[in-house]
């Protein structure tokens, strides 16, 4: 009884410990950064619906669905503190011109003419996907360059090209400003990007497809420019509601945010001012152009995963003499595409090392380069659901945006990782350009970036905790690898973004305008619908006002907020309050630049989490409450059975001396009580300074409610023994408890003559198998109770974050049910040394040495392990079916590791307590005999 009571106050203890923790951990991190997410009508996927989820990193592809009046109306809820408006107005794609110093290169030569070979390999993916692109030809001679010359193409076309002057003074076209490429070439073929650039140390100029024309001044040293395209995502918010949302206004790193007083905003200037271009002594292009400003706040990172590799190498000779006898631009690719060279010097660019740089030709670079056309939108990725239930996303072909006409993005700002893993549908949307009439003038406005700031993405206050906002704007939705081989190939990172805006992962807002801008882009570029520019907002996030935690009331105030919104909006909305991220299977193919087939687990949101969660724990910590009653209470049954049987002799004479039933069973009620009542106050006593150095809180109420249930245990148990020692006939208690065989067979060593005394007495014998048989039984039905319990909470962040929580209390019951199931194995042992003291005297009198009486009473325990682990398992197995319906592995491997420790642990205890045989005074039990 002293170790029922103190097990049954550590464990309530540690439950209730365990449930205090868990809430405080759920109520730290049930709110995200907003409690309602409101989309347009008809966005949500089946997998959507039928599993709870809102599906993360889908903000580009919500191109608008939500007017300007639900959205006002919206803000008039009671109830709604703050409603923030995203709409996502597309990617725009600048591309940045690192310029390549080759003056080391070349000074490296021996002052003849030569050719260099730029090599550019772009990597992403982790290093996974690797390309090699069209290789950079440099032409580099001390001879005289002429600016470039008109001439006629192969098509009939007007081309233009400098001129080479030789020796002799004859002239070659070499390094025309562009390539005459097939109509139907592929953007993504590497032999249709290939460029060739010439030098002149003479001229000191740099002449070729990607270089100005301007031969007024001279360069100071050689170069070519390698081309980085970066996409950008814009979305127009409001920006007192995002501050108030977010605190964008707080995360502004240089500059300054957003504010309502921004808005787009037109001037007139000249073409020379445009492109930043000054022309001494030439006549000056004032041609005048409508410039549109748009006020941006730029993200001061990038949100991608790219990587470009560059190297240097020298072509032989003869690769210069035949740039000098005019051999074709196609006819010098084909035969240098074999020609091995010296490597001179390579270079290794990451994404982060040319944003800055991007940044700055956005900020303070001329207004052409701060351009926003085109836009392009995306659309959701297209599912398809794999055998074993995982999402398999299908490929998808935007060649129509990339070639260069509908896209106006020339073949050397197409992203080359993209070809052939794209998985999201891309729309060109062009306007905001420079066009001309037949006559020269202008009769398009520009539209150009007027960057006011710069933000740090990691200084807004979203919800970086268990809780998730499944429309995180600012953040792109990693994937993980899901099984061992893709975290391997992954290096254990997330797989984030590569350089093109139709890859599967979605991207996070980089550009950041206001909502006055809609009509510029609505209005002003190609691909859009009236539609869109009646509803333009793609989600607004809601945050309901005061205090909203996991109590009922909150929850049920939000719910009607959302029931609101609903009624007054007919948009879909989803409560986020109390969610949290969880994995979604990807099987990702793989691609034609070496990244194997992946899979992923992409971070969706699971909705309602924190009340499953607390559910959960309330069901479990009643579930293992009942299951330690229980187990305390047969414990006790056992005890007290197995004192009335010591004392079969001792009630049998009371009851021949005319002592009536309820005398006889109120003496056994009341003994036990008076154990009961000392136990349960020991009991309480030592479970402090154990609970004390387990790290266990032990509250009044479970302190104080350990005596009563401690008596009322006691009594429960103590009934049946107690009741069937009343109704016993006085003879037969005189006789000894074994069962009276007919024909008996004499036993022929230690292990046979157990396995008889185990049929000797069949009462003691289901007794000692019943304890046990309960001990394995709940063992088995705990692991079904953690196991469903992890299951109803597990699989999101949240959910795997609590159940290692609970699993110190868990390991506690499991503990607590193996010490009573060992504590009967011994307490039944050592009642069997005491009943049948005159018998094993007798046997040690007669020759048998002490080992062989041990080892026949751990034989017996051990054969009453056997069974009552074979019983408890079937038990456990059976009520673990009738009450989940299924048998999950783990419990089937529970079951039989509890059954073979049964065994182990009833042969342990046997010997344990067997060293009691050593004190039997064996000549006075035989005298009395």
């Amino acid at each position: 009884m002293l170790a029922a009571t103190l097990c049954f106050t550590l464990l309530t203890g540690s439950t209730s410990t365990s449930r205090l923790a868990v809430t405080g951990t759920v109520r730290s991190n049930y709110r995200p950064v907003y409690d309602i997410l409101v989309r347009p009508a008809g966005q949500t996927q089946a997998l959507e619906r039928s599993q709870n989820l809102v599906q993360t990193g889908s903000t580009d592809s919500i191109n608008g669905g939500i007017t300007l009046q639900q959205w006002h109306r919206i803000e008039q809820i009671p109830d709604v503190a703050v409603a923030a408006p995203v709409a996502v107005i597309g990617y725009t794609m600048p591309t940045l011109q690192i310029p390549l110093d080759l003056s080391t290169a070349l000074t490296s030569g021996d002052g003849s003419p030569q050719v260099l070979r730029i090599d550019q390999t772009w990597t992403g993916d982790r290093g996974l996907s690797r390309m090699t692109d069209g290789p950079i030809y440099v032409y580099a001679t001390d001879h005289k360059l002429l600016p470039w010359s008109a001439y006629t193409g192969a098509d009939g076309a007007g081309r233009y090209a400098p001129q080479l002057v030789g020796p002799d003074g004859r002239r070659t076209r070499i390094c025309p400003a562009w390539q005459d490429y097939p109509r139907d070439a592929s953007p993504f073929m590497p032999d249709n990007r290939q460029d060739l650039v010439c030098w002149s140390t003479a001229t000191a100029k740099t002449a070729g497809s990607q270089v100005p024309s301007d031969w007024t001044s001279q360069d100071t040293y050689p170069y070519v420019s390698i081309g980085w395209p970066y996409p950008y995502l814009i979305v127009a918010v409001d920006p007192d509601q995002e501050n108030k949302l977010v605190g964008l206004d707080r995360s502004v790193v240089s500059g300054r945010g957003l504010s309502e007083a921004d808005k787009p905003h037109a001037s007139t200037i000249t073409m020379d001012q445009f492109e930043d271009v000054v022309r001494p002594g030439e006549r000056q292009d004032d041609r005048k152009l409508s410039l549109t400003q748009l006020p941006i706040l730029l993200a001061d990172r990038p949100d991608n995963d790219e990587q470009l590799h560059l190297t240097v190498s020298r072509l032989p000779a003869s690769a210069a003499r035949q740039v000098e006898a005019g051999t074709m631009q196609d006819q010098l690719f084909d035969t240098w595409r074999a020609t091995r060279g010296t490597v001179l010097q390579e270079r290794d660019m990451d994404v982060a090392d040319v944003h800055g740089k991007l940044i700055r030709q956005l900020t303070s670079g001329p207004y052409v380069d701060r351009m926003l056309s085109p836009v392009g939108t995306t659309a959701s990725e297209a599912w398809a659901t794999g055998p074993n239930g995982a999402l398999a996303p299908m490929r998808q072909r935007n060649r129509d945006y990339w070639d260069s006409e509908p896209s106006g993005i020339t073949v050397h700002g197409v992203p080359l990782l993209a070809g052939g893993d794209e998985w999201r549908a891309l729309t060109p949307h062009d306007g905001g350009s420079l066009e001309f009439d037949d006559h020269g003038g202008l009769v398009t406005k520009a539209v150009s970036a007027q960057v006011v700031g710069e933000f740090d993405p990691s200084r807004l206050s979203v919800a970086r905790t268990l809780a998730a906002a499944p429309m995180d704007v600012y953040a792109p939705a990693a994937a993980t690898g899901a099984d061992d081989a893709s975290r391997k190939a992954l290096g254990g990172r997330a797989m984030l973004p590569t350089g093109y805006p139709s890859g599967l992962i979605g991207r996070s807002a980089t550009m950041i305008t206001t909502l006055d801008a809609l009509p510029l882009f609505h209005a002003g570029y190609s691909g859009f619908t009236p539609e869109d520019g009646k509803a333009p907002i793609s989600a607004v996030r809601v945050r309901v006002s005061g205090q909203v935690t996991a109590d009922p009331v909150s929850r049920e105030r939000v719910r009607l907020v959302a029931e609101r919104i609903r009624a007054a909006t007919g948009l879909t909305v989803d409560i986020t309050a109390g969610s949290s991220a969880t994995g979604v299977r990807i099987d990702l193919p793989g691609n034609d630049h070496g990244r194997p087939a992946l899979a992923l687990a992409q971070p969706w949101v699971k909705k309602g989490v924190a009340v499953a969660v607390l559910a959960a724990v309330d069901r479990k910590s009643l579930l293992l409450l009942g299951l330690l009653l229980t187990v305390c209470a047969l414990f006790v049954a056992n005890a007290a059975g197995a004192s009335a049987a010591a004392r079969r002799h001792e009630l049998g004479i009371c009851a021949a001396l005319g002592w009536p039933a309820r005398h006889i069973r109120g003496l056994l009620l009341a003994e036990t009580l008076a154990i009961g009542m000392g136990a349960g106050v020991v009991g309480t006593l030592a479970a402090l300074p154990l609970a004390r150095l387990l790290d266990i809180q032990l509250n009044t109420v479970d302190t104080l409610l350990a005596l009563p249930a401690a008596l009322a245990v006691t009594l429960v148990a103590g009934l049946p023994p107690a009741w069937r020692a009343g109704r016993a006939d006085p003879a037969q208690s005189l006789r000894p408890a074994v069962l009276v065989r007919s024909r008996a067979r004499s036993p022929r060593g230690v292990t046979s003559l157990a396995v008889a005394n185990l049929f000797r007495a069949p009462g003691r014998l289901l007794l000692g198998a019943t304890a046990l048989a309960v001990g394995i039984a709940s063992l088995t039905l705990l692991e079904a109770i953690s196991g469903a319990f992890h299951g109803a909470v597990a699989g999101s962040v949240l959910g795997d974050a609590i159940t290692v929580q609970v699993r110190g209390s868990d390991r506690l019951a499991a503990a607590a049910t193996t010490l009573l199931g060992a504590l009967s194995i011994a307490d039944l042992t050592y009642v069997a040394i005491k009943e049948r003291a005159a018998e094993l005297s007798l046997l040690r009198a007669s020759g048998w040495p002490e080992g062989s009486l041990i080892r026949l009473l751990v034989t017996e325990a051990t054969g009453v392990g056997l069974l009552g682990s074979a019983v408890g398992a079937a038990a456990g197995l059976a009520l673990t079916r009738s009450i989940t319906g299924q048998l999950p592995a783990q419990v089937l491997a529970a079951a039989a590791a509890t059954a073979a420790g049964g065994a182990v642990l009833a042969a342990l205890a046997a010997t344990a307590s067997a060293q009691a045989l050593r004190r039997l005074p064996t000549v006075q039990l035989l005298a009395g005999e």
